[in-house]
């Protein structure tokens, strides 16, 4: 789950990860499924400030995902790490709930913060890793957002 404060008005969370036909986009543009291929969902494209956006997968397979927010408002104005952002992510299978936030230091002053990666092994996630840090791109469906 994605929330921040009312500046910028519009942060988007991003979901990649393995399918059965290569890898799979979830965001904005390709809201997903809870029923079928991939098995990931975004609930909400929040466009206003304040969020929630929420991507759950539903169904994993084995491989590696990453979650990411871009900051589809333009980072000159209103940057990431000013925004209040904040990412919760829950892992039951795992017993773990972990809430992340952005660097305060973003020299290159990246528009995607690349949050985590998940393992997964068959059905199960069997491992977080933070990523936390800044990348630049210049498309909502650019190569940043994929492993």
């Amino acid at each position: 789950m994605l929330v921040w404060g009312p500046e910028p008005s519009d942060l988007d969370s991003h979901m990649t990860g393995p399918s059965a036909t290569g890898r799979f986009h979830t965001y904005f543009g390709a809201r997903g499924s809870e029923t079928s291929e991939p098995y990931c969902a975004l609930d909400t494209d929040d466009t206003s400030g304040f969020g929630p956006e929420v991507i759950t997968l539903h169904r994993p397979m084995s491989g590696v995902y990453r979650y990411s927010v871009h900051n589809y408002s333009g980072q000159s104005a209103h940057p990431i790490e000013a925004s209040g952002a904040r990412v919760v992510l829950v892992v039951p299978r795992l017993g773990q709930i972990l809430e992340l936030t952005p660097p305060a230091s973003n020299p290159r002053n990246g528009n995607v913060w690349r949050v985590f990666e998940l393992q997964a092994e068959g059905s199960r996630v069997v491992g977080v890793s933070s990523i936390n840090d800044y990348v630049q791109t210049g498309s909502s469906d650019g190569a940043v957002f994929h492993p």
